[in-house]
Protein backbone atom coordinates (compact mmCIF):
# COMPACT_ATOMS: atom_id res chain seq x y z
CA UNK A 1 0.00 0.00 0.00
CA UNK A 2 0.96 3.48 -0.65
CA UNK A 3 1.08 6.14 2.09
CA UNK A 4 -0.06 9.48 1.84
CA UNK A 5 3.68 10.93 1.98
CA UNK A 6 4.92 8.53 -1.12
CA UNK A 7 1.89 9.40 -2.94
CA UNK A 8 2.27 13.16 -2.56
CA UNK A 9 5.84 12.79 -3.59
CA UNK A 10 4.76 10.23 -6.67
CA UNK A 11 2.13 12.94 -7.54
CA UNK A 12 4.87 15.50 -7.64
CA UNK A 13 6.86 13.42 -9.79
CA UNK A 14 4.25 12.52 -12.24
CA UNK A 15 3.53 16.27 -12.50
CA UNK A 16 6.88 17.38 -13.07
CA UNK A 17 7.55 14.80 -16.14
CA UNK A 18 4.05 16.06 -17.39
CA UNK A 19 5.45 19.34 -17.22
CA UNK A 20 8.18 18.58 -19.21
CA UNK A 21 6.74 16.53 -22.09
CA UNK A 22 4.43 19.36 -22.54
CA UNK A 23 7.55 21.67 -22.72
CA UNK A 24 9.13 19.48 -25.03
CA UNK A 25 5.94 18.91 -27.15
CA UNK A 26 5.90 22.77 -27.41
CA UNK A 27 9.31 23.27 -28.22
CA UNK A 28 8.38 20.57 -30.91
CA UNK A 29 6.03 22.42 -32.64
CA UNK A 30 7.78 25.51 -32.75
CA UNK A 31 11.20 24.49 -33.74
CA UNK A 32 9.02 22.41 -37.12
CA UNK A 33 6.96 25.77 -37.99
CA UNK A 34 10.31 27.39 -37.77
CA UNK A 35 12.10 25.13 -40.33
CA UNK A 36 8.59 25.13 -42.65
CA UNK A 37 8.57 29.32 -42.80
CA UNK A 38 11.80 28.94 -43.82
CA UNK A 39 11.42 26.44 -46.47
CA UNK A 40 8.14 28.93 -47.26
CA UNK A 41 10.51 31.84 -47.76
CA UNK A 42 13.32 30.54 -49.11
CA UNK A 43 12.21 27.58 -51.35
CA UNK A 44 13.44 29.51 -54.37
CA UNK A 45 17.05 29.21 -53.29
CA UNK A 46 19.42 26.34 -52.76
CA UNK A 47 18.22 24.87 -49.12
CA UNK A 48 21.19 22.53 -47.72
CA UNK A 49 20.27 20.44 -44.82
CA UNK A 50 23.14 22.36 -43.00
CA UNK A 51 21.05 25.12 -43.02
CA UNK A 52 17.48 23.86 -41.49
CA UNK A 53 19.55 21.40 -39.28
CA UNK A 54 21.18 24.54 -37.78
CA UNK A 55 17.77 25.95 -37.60
CA UNK A 56 17.16 23.67 -34.64
CA UNK A 57 20.10 23.76 -33.31
CA UNK A 58 20.53 19.86 -33.88
CA UNK A 59 23.01 18.22 -35.78
CA UNK A 60 22.30 16.62 -39.39
CA UNK A 61 21.41 13.44 -38.32
CA UNK A 62 19.08 14.26 -35.51
CA UNK A 63 17.11 16.96 -37.80
CA UNK A 64 16.39 14.19 -40.27
CA UNK A 65 15.13 12.56 -37.44
CA UNK A 66 13.09 15.13 -36.21
CA UNK A 67 11.75 16.42 -39.12
CA UNK A 68 10.23 12.59 -40.38
CA UNK A 69 8.96 11.61 -37.05
CA UNK A 70 6.97 15.27 -37.15
CA UNK A 71 5.87 15.48 -40.65
CA UNK A 72 6.05 11.90 -42.17
CA UNK A 73 8.35 12.95 -44.90
CA UNK A 74 12.17 13.93 -45.25
CA UNK A 75 12.93 17.77 -45.24
CA UNK A 76 13.60 17.20 -49.20
CA UNK A 77 10.55 15.50 -49.83
CA UNK A 78 8.92 18.30 -47.91
CA UNK A 79 10.80 20.78 -49.90
CA UNK A 80 10.36 19.30 -53.48
CA UNK A 81 6.38 19.00 -52.59
CA UNK A 82 6.32 22.30 -51.58
CA UNK A 83 7.83 23.70 -54.34
CA UNK A 84 5.47 21.31 -56.67
CA UNK A 85 2.26 22.88 -54.93
CA UNK A 86 3.93 26.49 -55.56
CA UNK A 87 4.80 25.55 -59.49
CA UNK A 88 0.97 24.57 -59.50
CA UNK A 89 -0.39 27.85 -58.39
CA UNK A 90 1.69 29.64 -61.00
CA UNK A 91 0.01 27.19 -63.24
CA UNK A 92 -2.72 28.25 -62.50
CA UNK A 93 -2.40 31.97 -61.44
CA UNK A 94 0.08 32.85 -63.80
CA UNK A 95 0.57 33.24 -67.44
CA UNK A 96 4.17 31.77 -67.41
CA UNK A 97 5.76 29.44 -69.25
CA UNK A 98 6.67 26.44 -67.68
CA UNK A 99 10.25 26.80 -67.58
CA UNK A 100 10.04 30.38 -65.97
CA UNK A 101 7.95 28.35 -63.38
CA UNK A 102 10.49 25.72 -63.19
CA UNK A 103 13.20 28.03 -62.54
CA UNK A 104 10.79 30.43 -60.07
CA UNK A 105 10.74 27.49 -58.02
CA UNK A 106 13.55 26.91 -57.10
CA UNK A 107 14.58 23.81 -59.33
CA UNK A 108 18.04 23.67 -61.33
CA UNK A 109 17.17 22.15 -64.17
CA UNK A 110 14.10 21.48 -66.21
CA UNK A 111 14.33 17.64 -66.75
CA UNK A 112 14.71 17.56 -62.78
CA UNK A 113 11.65 20.05 -62.55
CA UNK A 114 9.86 17.56 -64.77
CA UNK A 115 10.52 14.04 -63.13
CA UNK A 116 9.49 15.62 -59.70
CA UNK A 117 6.37 17.20 -60.92
CA UNK A 118 5.48 13.75 -62.45
CA UNK A 119 6.51 11.80 -59.32
CA UNK A 120 4.51 14.23 -56.70
CA UNK A 121 1.28 15.18 -59.63
CA UNK A 122 1.47 11.94 -61.55
CA UNK A 123 1.71 13.76 -64.42
CA UNK A 124 3.87 16.16 -66.13
CA UNK A 125 3.41 20.13 -66.13
CA UNK A 126 2.56 20.73 -68.88
CA UNK A 127 -0.43 17.81 -68.76
CA UNK A 128 -1.32 19.77 -65.28
CA UNK A 129 -1.43 22.93 -67.33
CA UNK A 130 -3.48 21.58 -70.10
CA UNK A 131 -6.06 19.65 -67.76
CA UNK A 132 -6.99 22.25 -65.57
CA UNK A 133 -7.46 24.62 -68.80
CA UNK A 134 -10.45 22.44 -70.06
CA UNK A 135 -11.27 21.88 -66.92
CA UNK A 136 -11.54 25.54 -66.34
CA UNK A 137 -13.05 26.01 -69.79
CA UNK A 138 -16.11 23.47 -68.99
Amino acid sequence: DIDGPDLELKIKIIKKKLEEIQTQFKENIILSEEVINFIAKNYVKEISLKELSDLTFMTTNSFCRFFKERTGKTAFQFLREYRISRACQMIINSRKSISQICHDTGFNSFSSFNRVFKSVKGLSASEYKSKYKRLNSL
